[in-house]
């Protein structure tokens, strides 16, 4: 073995360690960055369903009395706010035809195309060992 490949061996070696041994520092580090960071932005994690649950391409939950529109594309899960951003009335879902339309405002959303004329208020949304959260402002 020469003297560079002997070098090079041992730089792998050492950063491989370096790595196993800090690893759960840093993952402890990342959650704590998390949570101090949900906190100053004032967000509250809710549950709203378990991973194993099945779910329709539109889904509509109420979570502490806050209506959330639940919707996947492809692999993709998005929550929006079951709420219209511009006179504040429930938005009425169409699971059927996967559309949301505000029947005071007359405007509306296709989630199948992504297109419409409404502006839709998207919210934080994480999945972890146990289901998945929204994120609610405190």
């Amino acid at each position: 073995m020469k003297r560079e490949e002997f070098f090079k061996e041992m730089t792998t070696g050492l950063i491989k360690t370096l790595k196993t041994v800090y690893e759960p520092f840093v993952e402890d580090d990342l959650k704590k960055l998390d949570k101090t960071t949900s906190r100053l932005l004032g967000i509250k994690w809710v549950y709203f369903c378990s991973v194993v649950k099945r779910l329709e391409k539109v889904n509509q939950f109420y979570i502490n009395g806050t209506p959330i529109i639940i919707f996947q594309e492809e692999r993709n899960m998005r929550a929006i706010s079951g709420i219209c951003p511009e006179c504040s009335n429930l938005l009425t879902l169409s699971v059927l035809f996967s559309t949301c339309k505000c029947l005071n405002c007359e405007k509306g959303f296709n989630f199948l195309n992504n297109e419409g004329d409404l502006t839709l208020f998207e919210l934080p949304l994480t999945r972890r060992n146990d289901g998945y959260y929204v994120g609610l402002k405190n």
